[in-house]
């Protein structure tokens, strides 16, 4: 819209005798036929992939008096009638509409004002136009504001789709129509103070968004409904919309972000007494600590990986969940153990141990004993880890875990074979063998092949040399024809 329009129509806004605003269109326009706004009938269900939810309505004694029989509500939501003088309500609301008005300029122009587009556009965009016009015509400047954000959002870019392919997102006729509804109805009841229906409405505008895995749209949203829950000091909202927050950004693989709404959420939870949101809280931040963690790691900053390790079985405790505990026990016992920290890595690796003996997790049992026998290997306790590694073999046998058990018997032949007790060496190293014959992994049996031979070498070294010292004979034989080696 050009600027003399918007400067002619900005002064002819005048008051009617009841207080209330009207817009006078300019002389120019009133030959233009407009066309009569019909108000689409609710629909039950869209023809989407995921089913729109119902819009939440006040119960009809606290629905509000539209003034002189009109949908137009001057106030704010953020400052009641009440504290406001009527003419400044007015003056206010003129002021925001006349500045809406400029949006209006991207939806017509002055050649076809409140005509439908052309019909090279698609067929959603007429509808698209009057749906807008009767939400700004009716008062609910900030419903307006919120579809016109929506109808005009791009798609999101994604792996295959670069930023500069992106289009508007093409919206049914139904889930315009939804979005109308549940925007206009909840505008309308947070200026008559009706917060909780007001945030239901909110909340379950930004889960449908979410369920179509649109998470910016949602997280507008979730916005909206913390707006909403900040100024009617609903702390359980608050800390519910911090949480749903938090996990869009998860999504969105904003780590960073994630974890400030999710401690919010948690301390809210933690100081008004909401258990249940608490723990999922905790829940969330196991995952989002643990996925800073790896972060780090990647950028080689072991210190700090290490600190979100420690925060992440933190969380994991006040989630009263064992596996998570136990988890973030096994990652902060890895952490510690590689910047060399091995007695904390072992008290971390029992810790995790008895949880997994708890709760019968075989597979977890069998991944603590390898980490604890690695651990006491770097510690040089030979025993300690020889009795781990043992254990382990026995779960990993009771599971049928094939790999497992190769490792293990391939750790306790290389053991014993440093501790000069061959026979061992060679026994564990031929199941060892075994094993990794039937993983069928051709460098693997190779490499067993050769540990296995090594260690039956080790044990006839003493008879070899023997015979070697004082056979001569029995030495020739066993050149020539392979006979077995027996000292004297």
């Amino acid at each position: 819209m050009s600027a003399p329009l918007l400067s002619t129509m900005s002064n002819n806004n005048m008051m009617s005798p009841t207080g209330n605003m009207s817009i006078n269109l300019p002389s120019s326009l009133h030959s233009t036929t407009v066309p009569v706004i019909n108000r689409p009938a609710p629909v039950s269900a869209p023809r989407l992939n995921s089913t729109l939810p119902p819009v939440t309505r006040s119960s009809p004694a606290r629905r509000p008096t539209p003034p002189n029989g009109t949908n137009f509500h001057p106030h704010p939501p953020e400052e009641p009638q009440a504290h406001m003088s009527p003419k400044t309500v007015v003056q206010r609301t003129q002021s925001k509409v006349s500045r809406t008005l400029q949006h209006v300029s991207v939806e017509m122009s002055v050649s076809d004002s409140f005509s439908l587009e052309s019909e090279s556009h698609s067929a959603s965009q007429p509808n698209r136009q009057l749906f807008s016009i009767e939400i700004l015509v009716g008062g609910y400047v900030q419903s307006y504001v919120d579809f016109f954000y929506i109808t005009h959002r791009e798609q999101q870019a994604t792996e295959h789709r670069s930023d500069q392919d992106l289009a508007e997102v093409e919206i049914p006729q139904e889930t315009m129509v939804f979005l109308k509804e549940t925007l206009t109805v909840a505008e309308s009841q947070r200026r008559m103070g009706d917060s909780s229906s007001a945030l239901q409405n909110y909340r379950s505008l930004a889960e449908y968004f979410e369920s179509i895995n649109d998470y910016r749209t949602g997280l507008y949203f979730y916005d909206r409904c913390l707006d909403v829950a900040k100024d009617s000091k609903d702390h359980e909202g608050k800390a519910t919309a911090y949480l749903r927050l938090g996990m869009c950004q998860e999504k969105l693989r904003q780590m960073g972000e994630a974890m400030k709404c999710h401690e919010a959420s948690f301390n809210l939870a933690r100081d008004y007494g909401l258990d249940d949101l608490k723990r999922e809280a905790s829940v969330r931040l196991v995952e989002v600590y643990k996925e800073l963690a790896y972060e780090k790691d990647k950028q080689a900053e072991s210190l700090q990986a290490v600190k979100y390790h420690e925060k992440c079985l933190e969380a994991a405790v006040r989630s009263e969940n064992a596996s998570l505990e136990g988890g973030a026990c096994y990652r902060l016992g890895l952490a510690c153990d590689r910047q060399g920290g091995h007695e904390k890595s072992i008290s971390l690796f029992k810790r995790y141990l008895d949880l997994c003996q708890q709760n019968n997790d075989k597979v977890g049992e069998g991944q603590a004993r390898a980490a604890l026998a690695n651990a006491f290997e770097n510690l040089d306790d030979a025993e300690s880890a020889i009795m781990e590694l043992e254990g382990l073999l026995e779960v990993s046998q009771s599971t049928g875990e094939i790999r497992s058990q190769a490792e293990a018997c391939f750790k306790l032949g290389m053991l014993f074979n440093l501790q000069g007790d061959h026979d061992k060496s060679v026994n564990y190293l031929e199941q060892h063998f075994e094993l990794v014959r039937q993983l069928g992994d051709r460098d693997l049996i190779d490499a067993a092949r050769v540990h296995l031979g090594m260690a039956r070498g080790n044990s006839e070294m003493g008879s070899y040399v023997s015979i070697v010292n004082a056979d001569l004979t029995t030495l020739l034989k066993w050149k020539n024809r392979r006979a077995p080696l027996a000292s004297r």
